[in-house]
């Protein structure tokens, strides 16, 4: 199993969503980054490098980026529809 919800997390920046808009098209192949909504979800997954292998075969996709936590190593990525998210790989330290 790649993506394993022990524990979900989400932060308020203080930005306001937009609206939903019922019906709307998503562009899956290059759509808009969501990058303002108030809530970010992380999932612990046992490898980055196997997240963005994964992630690519499902339309998505896990940045590049990485940077380390405490006890964890991290990167974000997109959904299909665009919406940011995060994975951690444990690190043990």
């Amino acid at each position: 199993m790649l993506f394993r919800a022990d524990r979900v997390e989400a932060s308020d920046n203080g930005s306001t969503p937009e609206p939903a808009r019922a019906g709307a098209v998503i562009d899956a192949v290059d759509p808009e980054l969501r990058e303002d909504t108030p809530i970010k979800l992380f999932f612990t997954v046992p490898s980055l490098a196997e997240a963005q292998r994964v992630a690519v075969t499902v339309g998505g996709e896990v940045f590049d980026e990485t940077w380390e936590g405490e006890g964890f190593l991290a990167c974000n990525g997109r959904d299909p529809e665009g919406n940011i998210f995060q994975v951690r790989e444990f690190t043990g330290q």
